[in-house]
């Protein structure tokens, strides 16, 4: 074991000097002497010693409780005073500076030695301490911490649950993301149903370039399932790179089910940003662990949350046509009907019936009957305006209402649709098939109206007119 190093204070040559022989055949290495404040502040930063032995008086300003008070602040250092003041003021002031011993002149061998192990075995008693302590503290910051974390996730878990749509889930997931990673630019990309492609739904700190395509077969995280963090430079995804370009860390975070890939979310963190102080995300490491809580957490319920989508589109949809059926416009127009009595605005309707559907069906067979209704459902939907609701009312009509419109705009925008449907080239069996035509019957509903079905008479009413009257045309009843 080596021997204690000591440092001597003390302004008398010959004491000092006493003290150091006494001290080397107590077994201790005297790495110094210094006769004032200033030089014993000089060697302590030199010679960084285990003790300190301090007489009160010395030469200079500094007197021997002042420069212990400067070691206590600047230096982890047990002092011992060695002194002949014996009045109050001074034990005192000595005690105040966090003495570790106060020996009298003269003492004896015997009780020098007591009083430097008491001291030092003191001093490493409250190092333990000051370390035990320091531990707990950052136990209980880590629990706490940690504890953070998991009401984050408990949140974001039942949002999840209650989520009625996957645009409320996604927002669920990025509010969680953008509290575990406040710096953080991100972009949420969902995977298409019976597609390949990676549709961007939310980012944020960056601007994501519209139209670009995405594929979920250029993403090794979410082939592989497994959270990757790459670097700029990284040969990794073509997303990554596009978007953002110029960062240090980007962590690809694979939201997949043992079923089924659901997306991908992409986190660039900056190196040196600092942490959300809540959070235990200061590291690199915690970073990673944090995002994949994160998917574990989102995968499960987002996947859900698609899957309660993809039933709801499939009960609203027509499965032929891909047009909304009469489920769907019962519950729209409940709302639609509210709407527009509530902002005083019409509301019309145009019923199309495909003229001799019947003989298609018959001369070319049921398949090319589904194709011209197919190619008719594909025109409409692409022709209307995004605030007009489309469906497959029946066999072969088709029903549009279109909010904000008069019956003589209507009559005309009817007129448009027919044309159109007249100019479909259809194909069957690599034949063409013969010009369709169409009869539509228009009505209004005023804002007065509060049920659907009367005006949906007064639209078939005048469908049956424009039928009766040769088919191919538009007729308006009010």
């Amino acid at each position: 074991m080596s021997q204690p190093r000591v440092l001597i204070v003390e302004d008398e040559l010959i004491t000092a000097l006493d003290l150091e022989e006494t001290l080397q055949r107590l077994g201790y290495c005297v790495v110094g002497v210094a006769d004032t404040g200033a030089l014993a502040l000089e060697l302590v930063n030199q010679e960084q010693p285990d003790l300190v032995l301090m007489d009160v008086t010395l030469r200079g300003p500094l007197d021997g409780v002042m420069v212990a008070e400067q070691l206590r602040e600047r230096f982890d250092l047990p002092v011992v005073y060695l002194t002949a003041h014996t009045d109050t003021v001074t034990v005192e002031r000595a005690v105040q500076s966090g003495s570790f011993g106060y020996l009298i002149k003269p003492f004896d061998d015997n009780e020098l030695q007591i009083a430097l192990s008491m001291a030092r075995a003191k001093h490493a008693m409250e190092r333990e301490l000051r370390q035990t302590q320091a531990e707990l503290h950052a136990t209980v910051a880590a629990l706490e911490r940690r504890n953070a974390e998991l009401q984050v996730l408990h949140r974001l878990a039942s949002e999840l649950q209650l989520a009625t749509s996957s645009a409320e889930a996604c927002v669920a997931l990025v509010a969680a993301v953008r509290q575990f990673f406040p710096q953080a630019l991100g972009l949420l990309l969902l995977h298409r149903l019976n597609d390949d492609r990676l549709n961007p739904i939310f980012s944020w700190g960056t601007e994501c370039i519209n139209g670009q395509a995405f594929f979920s077969h250029t993403c090794s995280a979410l082939q592989r399932r497994q959270l990757e963090m790459h670097s700029n430079s990284h040969d990794c995804a073509h997303c990554i790179r596009s978007v953002f370009g110029g960062t240090e860390e980007v962590y690809c975070v694979p939201l997949a089910t043992a079923q089924e890939r659901v997306g991908v979310l992409l986190l660039s963190h900056p190196e040196h940003a600092s942490a959300n102080p809540s959070i235990n995300g200061a590291t690199r490491a915690d970073r990673r662990r944090l995002a994949a809580a994160l998917a574990d957490h989102a995968s499960l319920g987002i996947s859900n949350v698609l899957l309660r989508d993809a039933l709801r589109e499939q009960a609203h949809r027509d499965p032929l046509t891909g047009l909304f059926n009469r489920r769907y416009l019962d519950e729209a127009m409940q709302r639609e009907i509210a709407r527009a009595r509530r902002e005083d605005y019409p509301i019309a309707l145009a019923l199309l019936d495909i003229d001799h559907f019947k003989k298609i069906n018959d001369n070319f067979g049921h398949s090319a009957g589904d194709a011209v209704l197919r190619n008719i459902a594909n025109l409409l939907h692409d022709a209307v305006r995004s605030s007009d609701i489309v469906c497959r009312y029946g066999g072969e009509e088709f029903l549009i209402v279109m909010p904000l419109s008069n019956a003589e705009a209507v009559l005309d925008r009817t007129e448009q649709l027919r044309a159109l449907i007249k100019q479909l080239l259809i194909e069957h069996d690599g034949k063409l098939l013969p010009t369709i035509t169409a009869s539509a019957g228009i009505t209004t509903l005023n804002p007065k109206e509060d049920q659907l079905q009367p005006a949906l008479e007064r639209a078939d009413q005048a469908l049956y007119i424009a039928k009766a009257a040769g088919r191919d045309r538009s007729v308006c009843v009010d």
